[in-house]
């Protein structure tokens, strides 16, 4: 098929004008951009400096450190659920750096390249961008939140960047969505509809353009693709030892179920697109979203499969949180990106004007009312973020480093992820007696023990203080043994802890407790207890 090379051929209508960036000067128009995104960029910089990382966003870079070489890093993500992307990029920027606050730095440079390419190339009205620019996914959840969610968010607005003059290199598409598979389980299956509309854009709807030079070519960008999505899938597979998902475990029927339901109730796991609305309102806003892209149907098709795969997903493996529900909502964005403009421009006075008004309503409509709704969920996770501590991490580093008895002590506790976070902020060595090993990360297998008794961990400290002749501290984190009954504390990945009243007193008498940090409003707070 062959598109207009301006975008400016398409005509949005007198409301879609009025709200455009061509209503302004050119040059008026760059100094707005720079200053826009400069103010972005500073914002997200100053709540980076109050934020306190926790154990989801350290986790991947201890991991990323832990093997010798990049080569060890997919054996390291064994039965993590995560493709190696992120921990390539967090690797490689520490040889750089040789600083954690690589971290932050990553995630905050691979959000503002994702705005500033959004910004500054996308079709969108001027308005529209900057009710995403401010929405919570870039200003906060793919910025502030160091995961790797952001590199996602970056390759898919690189991707509709892309698309437009796909033609005259197909190969940096192919390397695009294998990257973009390698960002993240919802951005692989994402990839594949992906890689099906782009197949049938070329194929079917280009066939008369094609030729066997650009046959070839175009079959080479889809290899490079489908080996992105097949090494992103053999990297997440999860082993028979995971504790983490029993999805494989499950029948065909209930994926046929979970299937159904997706494409039913096609909002359900949507939850941050209407906000205090009920659930059937999310529903109507995928479908209209859906309805909007009938003026190219194979965009509409993609974005209801990849909603239904998703739907699955958070069916019968992890639930979908914001982070999972704002990638499907870049995957919308990234459709619409591909059908706006130029792209329907040969087909838009034969479309029937029914289609024409649902594509307008959808995009100025549909999108900005979930756009809203993100600007409203930024308020609330910055004033959060903000107002309280995520974790008690950082107060006790800084314990640490402020207390020459302790500054070299081992550190071991229960729960043992709670501490997961900790080596952002100091380097003590951090034993974990489940697993019988010194490391910054637990093992999501069969290989860290299910049960652990406080006697255990008395025994474990004590055993390690004598061996490594190095003082240790216990820090344990929301279990308050304090009751003068037997106690059994139950938590994630079907892991307990026990304690009777001669363990505590036992514990007690050979311990003595040091500080206490109880603020975060997460799990992870901490009483800490010196070993005698």
């Amino acid at each position: 098929m062959t598109e207009p090379s301006s975008s400016k051929s398409f005509r949005p209508g007198v409301i879609g004008y009025l709200f455009s960036a061509d209503s302004f000067s050119s040059r008026g128009r760059r100094i707005a951009s720079v200053l826009i995104l400069l103010l972005w960029l500073a914002f997200v910089v100053l709540l980076c400096a109050k934020h306190e990382y926790w154990r989801d966003e350290i986790r991947a870079f201890s991991i990323a450190l832990e093997p010798d070489s990049f080569w060890g890093l997919p054996s390291a993500l064994t039965d993590e659920g995560h493709p190696v992307l992120w921990y390539v990029i967090l690797r490689a920027g520490f040889l750089i750096t040789r600083s954690p606050v690589i971290i932050g730095i990553a995630s905050v440079g691979l959000a503002f390249a994702s705005v500033v390419v959004f910004y500054r190339t996308s079709p969108f009205p001027a308005w529209q961008k900057l009710l995403f620019l401010f929405s919570v996914l870039p200003i906060y959840e793919y910025s502030v939140m160091a995961r790797n969610y952001g590199v996602g968010m970056l390759l898919f607005f690189v991707f509709a960047m892309l698309y437009r003059r796909r033609n005259r290199n197909p190969i940096w598409i192919g390397v695009t969505l294998a990257a973009l598979a390698n960002t993240s389980a919802h951005a692989c299956i994402l990839a594949g509809a992906m890689t099906a509309a782009w197949l049938f854009d070329d194929v079917v709807i280009g066939r008369r353009s094609l030729n066997i030079r650009r046959g070839i070519v175009l079959a080479c960008a889809l290899l490079i693709a489908a080996a992105g999505i097949l090494c992103s899938v053999r990297t997440m597979l999860p082993t028979s030892a995971t504790v983490v998902t029993n999805a494989m475990s499950l029948s065909a029927s209930a994926y046929m179920n979970a299937m159904w339901e997706s494409f039913i109730h096609p909002g359900a796991h949507l939850t941050s697109f209407a906000i205090g609305l009920p659930g059937v309102v999310a529903d109507i806003l995928v479908w209209l979203l859906a309805a909007g892209l009938l003026i190219r149907p194979h965009l509409a098709i993609s974005l209801l499969a990849g909603n239904v795969a998703l739907g699955t997903f958070f069916t019968t493996v992890i639930p979908a949180h914001l982070r999972h529900q704002g990638i499907l909502l870049i995957f919308a964005i990234t459709l619409y990106w591909i059908a706006y403009g130029p792209a329907m421009v040969p087909q838009q006075r034969k479309l029937p004007g029914l289609l024409r008004h649902a594509y307008r309503a959808s995009l100025y409509l549909v999108l900005t009312v979930i756009f809203v709704n993100h600007v409203v969920l930024s308020v609330w996770s910055i004033r959060s973020d903000l107002n309280v501590e995520r974790s008690s991490s950082k107060a006790f580093g800084q314990f640490i480093d402020s207390t020459a008895e302790f500054q070299d002590a081992i550190i071991m506790g229960e729960p043992d992820v709670a501490l997961e976070a900790l080596p952002y902020y100091v380097r003590n060595r951090i034993y974990l007696p489940r697993e019988e090993r010194f490391a910054n990360r637990t093992r999501l297998t069969l290989a860290s023990k299910p049960t652990l008794t406080l006697g255990d961990l008395l025994r474990t400290a004590q055993r390690i203080k004598a061996t490594e002749r190095k003082p240790v501290l216990v820090v344990l984190g929301r279990i308050k043994p304090t009751h003068q009954r037997p106690y059994e504390y139950h938590y994630i990945y079907n892991k307990s802890f026990v304690r009777t009243p001669g363990d505590w007193s036992d514990f007690r008498s050979q311990t003595r407790k040091v500080a206490s940090f109880d603020h975060a409003v997460t799990d992870e707070n901490y009483s800490v207890y010196a070993v005698q």
